[in-house]
C-alpha cells in the first residue's frame, strides 16, 4: 500500500496540484519516494503527467487538503482512493497497518 502526499515548504499542501513535492510512503508509514511535483509549473499536459507519476509509484490512495473536481475525478477513475485532510501537519497522520483498528486518521 502506497500512500501520496503533497507538500508545500513541508506540511501538506493547501492543494493538490499547487504542491511542491510528492511525498510516497508505505504502508508502515515509512517514506519511499519523494519527487517534484509535474503539474506545479505547467499547464493540463503537467496534470496528466502528475496522475502518471502516481501510477508508475503504485499510488493505492491520496491524502489532500483540497483538490478540483476534475483531478479528483480522474484519481478516483484510476481507482485511488483519495482521503481528505483537516490540517496541514503530518505529524497527525496515521496509517492504516499502523494502528490496530485499521483507520486512517486523518
Amino acid at each position: 500500500m502506497i500512500t501520496a502526499i503533497p507538500l508545500l515548504e513541508g506540511a501538506v499542501s493547501s492543494h493538490f496540484t499547487k504542491a511542491d513535492n510528492l511525498l510516497f510512503l508505505d504502508a508502515s508509514g515509512n517514506e519511499i519516494a519523494r519527487h517534484a511535483n509535474p503539474a506545479r509549473q505547467a499547464n493540463c499536459a503537467g496534470k496528466q503527467s502528475l496522475l502518471t507519476l502516481l501510477q508508475q509509484q503504485g499510488v493505492t490512495r491520496v491524502i489532500v487538503r483540497n483538490i478540483g473536481e476534475q483531478m479528483l475525478g480522474k484519481l478516483l477513475s484510476s481507482q485511488m482512493p483519495v482521503f481528505q485532510s483537516r490540517s496541514g501537519r503530518l505529524q497527525p497522520l496515521v496509517l492504516a497497518g499502523s494502528n490496530p483498528g485499521g483507520q486512517l486518521m486523518i
